[in-house]
């Protein structure tokens, strides 16, 4: 019975560290505030890492002329912090006590203008406690394979409600379509992101008949690290060559994202890995890996189709994720991409441009104003 005390240890401590990690975003938030009549935007949120609280970051950072505020509890949201006009993000509501409906409540009694960016496939989800817990993610990456996807009703009077949700690849777009309807008002929005530029191949020298591959993004399972420790298991020369595997956190150092390029320069990576087992929604750190021009070897599912595949450097491994794993499928194609990289070894040059500058887009210039009285979450006041 030791594992289960282990386990009940490990919650208990993430809970911990997230009570205190709501504390400090609070109080940041509270800090910045002006309260001098600009747009206010209540966040709700429960999940302070990975992409998705990236993106909330880069625009807490950069849009200045609002002030934000967190909600993760349903007594914030039942406080009279909430006034007619402000807006609401609906991040989503893990971690937090926060009923859905609560949320459709809040809506039409304040006339908040609601915005619901989508990340994952955290919507399709069953049971209320995939929204209130710290669960098993796997079906966030998954669901959207599944035919039989029923949303819970309040989930979908909830969409009803938004004034605007935002995809941010036309794979969560049409995924999203397929089990709502088309009566959900939902765009194609990229994120603000690092800026790709027009990157040219780069591919270093070989030296002492290393190629290094790496696998810049946390290893886990949705991001690919089943198949890379395939091939770290049993493909490791090729033509003369040792092929090593640079993987973020076990073979290579974790690194801040702002020392991304310098760590691929660093470790003189020849090609990055995306062989993910389920499709991305978008990923900020294949943007990265685009802007440095070294080749991609990826499975092309997901965002990946509409984000690679235009330069000859970009090589396809699996087209479907029921092809996953396929070693030998997957070595085969391997094999092409390597015998690209020797033939071309010592092209170009690391851009010497490359910068963490972010790309904001201007659709996120005036998303919090304050609505004009005739818009949707206005009337919905009004009718109330």
């Amino acid at each position: 019975m030791l594992w289960k005390r282990e386990r009940k240890r490990r919650a208990l401590i993430s809970k911990l560290a997230l009570k205190k990690e709501v504390a400090r975003v609070e109080r940041e938030l509270s800090a910045r505030a002006k309260n001098d009549g600009r747009p206010r935007v209540h966040i709700v949120c429960g999940n302070f890492d990975g992409g998705s609280w990236r993106y909330l970051t880069d625009i807490m950072d950069h849009y200045k002329d609002q002030d934000y505020f967190l909600l993760t509890s349903v007594n914030s949201l039942h406080s009279d912090r909430l006034q007619e006009g402000d807006a609401l993000l609906i991040q989503c509501t893990m971690n937090t006590d926060i009923p859905i409906a609560a949320l459709s409540e809040a809506i039409r009694k304040n006339g908040l203008k609601t915005v619901i960016p989508l990340h994952d496939w955290y919507w399709f989800l069953h049971h209320q406690t995939f929204y209130t817990s710290e669960v098993d993610r796997t079906p966030c990456h998954t669901s959207y394979l599944r035919n039989d996807v029923a949303i819970r009703p309040e989930v979908r009077e909830l969409f009803s409600l938004a004034d605007v949700i935002i995809a941010p690849s036309i794979f969560v777009r049409d995924g999203y379509k397929r089990a709502f309807g088309d009566s959900i008002p939902i765009r194609v929005v990229r994120h603000n992101d690092y800026c790709i530029g027009t990157p040219m191949l780069y591919i270093p020298e070989i030296g002492k008949k290393v190629i290094n591959m790496g696998m810049f993004s946390h290893p886990l399972p949705s991001k690919g690290i089943e198949l890379v420790e395939l091939l770290v298991r049993d493909f490791k020369k090729y033509k003369g060559y040792d092929i090593n595997y640079k993987i973020v956190g076990k073979t290579i150092p974790l690194y801040p994202e702002r020392v991304f390029f310098a760590h691929a320069r660093t470790h003189r990576v020849h090609c990055f890995l995306y062989l993910n087992k389920w499709g991305e929604t978008h990923c900020y750190a294949l943007t990265k890996a685009l802007a440095t021009g070294i080749p991609i070897f990826y499975n092309n599912i997901g965002s990946f189709r509409e984000r690679l595949g235009d330069k000859e450097w970009h090589f396809k491994n699996a087209e479907s994720e029921r092809a996953f794993p396929d070693l030998p499928g997957t070595i085969a194609r391997f094999k092409i991409c390597l015998d690209y990289i020797i033939s071309r070894q010592g092209t170009g040059e690391f851009p010497s441009d490359i910068s963490n500058t972010i790309e904001y887009r201007p659709f996120y210039d005036d998303l919090f104003e304050i609505p004009n009285p005739d818009s949707p979450s206005h009337i919905r006041a009004r009718i109330l």
